[in-house]
This record gives C-alpha cells, sequence and structure tokens, in this order.
C-alpha cells in the first residue's frame, strides 16, 4: 500500500475512505513520517478554515459531474474518488464541512473534557476524532506536541501538532473507540512511535 497511501492524506482527513482502507492507512501512518506530516497539515488547514471561513458550495458542475456519474452506475470506488477531486478543487467549502461538525459539535458527536488544559476532544459517530484546545503555548523551536490513543489494545501515535494562538484544533489520525483515552505529550519534532512521557493533558475515558 505503501506507493498508493502517499495520495490518500486528504481523502483520510475527509472521512472520504472505507472502513477497512481506514484501517490500512492508518497501519500505513504509524510507521511513515511523510504521510503522518500530511495528515497533520491537511488537518490543521481544515481547523482554520472551519474556524475561519464561511461555508461554500462546490461548484455546481462538479456536482452535476458526481450526479452523473452515480446514475450512470459508476463503481464506488470512482464515485469517492471524484468526490475527493470536487473536495481538491473546492477546498475550503469540503474541509469546512468535513472540520465545522466537530468545531459546531453538531449531531452525532461526542464531547470530552480535558484534564490539565482548556478544551475537549470532540469524536464523531465513526469514532474520528479531533481536539479542540484553547490557550495551548505554541512548542518550542525543535518540539512538538504528538497525541495518543490509550486504549484495549495498547497506546498508539495519533497525530502532531505546534499549538499557538487562542485555539488549537489538532486532526487525530487515530479513530477513538468508546473506552479510550487521549493524552498529549511533547516530543522532538518529528515525533516518537512509543509513548514515554508522563503527558501534559488528557481526556476522561469516552463514554
Amino acid at each position: 500500500m505503501a506507493g498508493a497511501a502517499h495520495d490518500l492524506a486528504a481523502a483520510y482527513v475527509l472521512d472520504a475512505l472505507e472502513p477497512d482502507e481506514v484501517r490500512g492507512y492508518e497501519r500505513h501512518v504509524e510507521g511513515c513520517a511523510v504521510c503522518r506530516r500530511q495528515v497533520r497539515e491537511l488537518g490543521t488547514a481544515a481547523a482554520a478554515l472551519a474556524l475561519a471561513v464561511p461555508p461554500a458550495e462546490p461548484p455546481s458542475h462538479l456536482r452535476v459531474q458526481v450526479l452523473a456519474a452515480a446514475h450512470h452506475g459508476a463503481p464506488l470506488v470512482v464515485l469517492r474518488r471524484l468526490a475527493v477531486a470536487v473536495a481538491g478543487v473546492a477546498a475550503a467549502a469540503a474541509l469546512v464541512l468535513a472540520v465545522g461538525r466537530a468545531v459546531d459539535h453538531g449531531p452525532g458527536t461526542r464531547t470530552i473534557g480535558l484534564v490539565g488544559a482548556r478544551g475537549s476532544l470532540v469524536v464523531e459517530r465513526n469514532g474520528s476524532a479531533r481536539l479542540v484546545v484553547d490557550g495551548l503555548a505554541a512548542a518550542p523551536p525543535g518540539r512538538t506536541y504528538e497525541a495518543w490513543v490509550v486504549g484495549r489494545d495498547g497506546t498508539v501515535p495519533a497525530g502532531l501538532f505546534r499549538g499557538g494562538g487562542s485555539r488549537t484544533v489538532a486532526v487525530l489520525f487515530r479513530r477513538v473507540a468508546p473506552g479510550s483515552r487521549v493524552a498529549v505529550t511533547l516530543e522532538r519534532t518529528e515525533g516518537v512511535a512509543r509513548l514515554r512521557r508522563k503527558p501534559l493533558f488528557r481526556t476522561g475515558r469516552a463514554a
């Protein structure tokens, strides 16, 4: 999957992958610094747009293409890739729609408070999650914040983010299952594969 995986970061952030693709991509990302960086950067951009840009509709001609493909019985994978292409052309609109649910705490989301920081973890129905932290100082030079999902299968890395500004929204590349927790540490810029430090802050247990 390694060759194709580098092209899936945008689709992953936009929740445009099938469940088996999500699982395969997350296994790949665990050992791929390039894809972790892509997910982090796209997630950060999505969060910033969700907070700063009013919602907008994608161009109408692209919507027509998607509907026409569906009418003519195009395979699901084709429809999904076409939807991702629409998202790429209408990036601001698509990213706002993808992340806005977490920022607005819309229907189907769970909001879990943080211990040791001001903010919350917003978990969507499918387990995708975003950390929303207020007043988090920017990571020092050469360091980054790293999120971890702590669950029944152990502790796994879930994303890197810089912090800074009045509000930080970090998209996690791991799903957060019921009963899991999320913790955050301060690590070197490229992140680490194993949790060795005491967390700076964490969530309560996800219901």
